[in-house]
């Protein structure tokens, strides 16, 4: 049968283009077998058949036709689509760009199903008529009787992600990329040179670094004269002067001699109440008896983390006469309330070179070495807390990166000297 067809570009280019290769391969099949396969047809439109009808009317081939009905182009181009996934070796993000072209047409028939699912909720119809067997078999399963039903966008997203023969996971990932990625990403997606599993991840790690920035760069909407609450207190009774859920991080820095253990187990405590659900506690802790302080600090609201190692470089050196050591590092436990990280961070944190700041307190510890920490983790008008407050330096990192900052320390002088020290920091802001 010689017959012109009508060819649609909406439907002859919803899959990628042929090869010169792979077109060559299907002109000498047909030239040696004939066309097997009649096209398919839809009021004279060719719905499936392109390349067959592109070969037989160069060489002037008879070919067969298959009449259909579709009650749209939409449906005759979905037609067509889950008629010839199979034929091409296409990648999963191919196939999910053409399948979300037919997302719209998925919603609206999936929104029809539901009102009539609702419409047969409101009657008594009985079950057993054929015709409201498989309505009311919706209905069991979506509980409209107890309005959960399920929505629509879900079962959509499902339906989509069974033409495109993936995961509803991965169909969603592709989703992010589509409105998201340039153009070369979306090529190499398309291409197999990339997956769409490494490209979201690192769409959304680039989002949430974005984020952060615009965070850090955000106007302070603390007052001056309310960004810093110093008491003195005891840490076993530190609970009484910080108000419950009230503190996003606590860094701190206690007392490393073995008689100071007990210390740690006060510090959990404290840090499940003051500590928001996914705050942060970051404790520094001298090595000797890491594997005490990790056992006090871990406790039912407190959970171990990550530890950081925080380098102390030129001539810093704890001489541990004891252990015979000269450490040039510390590590700094890392524990969560609840919740997990909002963003990624790297591990090592470095004062600068001979930066050994003890001129505030014996036990202090440098600016730079704690901004550096304290900076890859908060951003502006966040609360932050240390319970051993020493010579301050938490809280002056703690303003540097506008953020409101709570210190106890059991001495009465520590606290004064902290508080001369922050005024003029403050000051020097006006």
């Amino acid at each position: 049968m010689n017959r012109t067809l009508k060819i649609l570009p909406e439907i002859a280019n919803l899959l990628p283009p042929l090869s010169d290769s792979e077109m060559s391969g299907i002109e000498s099949d047909i030239m040696q077998r004939g066309v097997i396969s009649p096209l398919v047809v839809w009021n004279n439109v060719l719905v499936d058949g392109h390349h067959r009808y592109k070969v037989c009317k160069k060489h002037s081939l008879p070919f067969a036709v298959r009449e259909l009905e579709f009650d749209s182009l939409q449906s005759a181009k979905l037609w067509a689509w889950q008629h010839q996934e199979n034929r091409r070796n296409l990648t999963p993000f191919q196939r999910i760009e053409i399948s979300l072209q037919f997302k719209p047409q998925i919603a609206e028939k999936a929104k029809k199903r539901q009102g009539k699912r609702n419409d047969l909720a409101r009657t008594n119809i009985p079950a057993t008529l054929p015709e409201c067997r498989e309505a009311r078999t919706d209905l069991m399963d979506t509980n409209i009787g107890q309005n959960s039903a399920r929505c629509s966008p879900q079962k959509t997203r499902e339906e989509l992600a069974a033409i495109a023969g993936v995961s509803h996971d991965t169909l969603a990932k592709a989703e992010y990329i589509t409105e998201h990625a340039d153009e070369d990403t979306k090529a190499k997606l398309r291409t197999g040179d990339t997956t769409i599993n490494a490209e979201y991840k690192r769409l959304k790690r680039e989002k949430r670094q974005q984020e952060r920035k615009l965070q850090k760069q955000s106007e302070v909407s603390i007052p001056l004269d309310d960004r810093v609450l110093l008491t003195v207190s005891h840490i076993d009774e530190a609970i009484r002067h910080v108000e419950k859920e009230s503190v996003d991080f606590i860094f701190t820095d206690p007392p490393y001699p073995k008689e100071y253990l007990h210390v740690y187990n006060d510090l959990a405590r404290f840090a499940g109440h003051a500590l928001k659900d996914g705050g942060s506690l970051l404790c520094m802790v001298g090595q000797s008896y890491l594997p005490e302080v990790l056992t006090r600090l871990h406790t039912e609201l407190l959970h171990y983390h990550w530890t950081l190692a925080y380098l102390t470089p030129g001539g810093q050196a704890a001489q541990l006469w004891e252990r015979k050591v000269n450490t040039f590092w510390k590590p700094v436990l890392w524990f969560i309330k609840g919740g997990k990280p909002s963003s990624w961070i790297s591990d090592v944190v470095k004062s600068s070179v001979n930066d050994n700041d003890k001129q505030h307190h014996r036990w202090g510890q440098s600016e730079s070495g704690m901004f550096d920490l304290m900076d890859r983790f908060v951003v502006p008008n966040q609360t932050i807390c240390d319970p051993f407050l020493g010579g301050g330096t938490t809280g002056i990192a703690a303003l540097k990166l506008k953020c409101r900052f709570i210190g106890l320390d059991a001495d009465p002088e520590t606290i004064v000297k902290s508080q001369g020290r922050f005024s003029t920091f403050l000051s020097e802001l006006c």
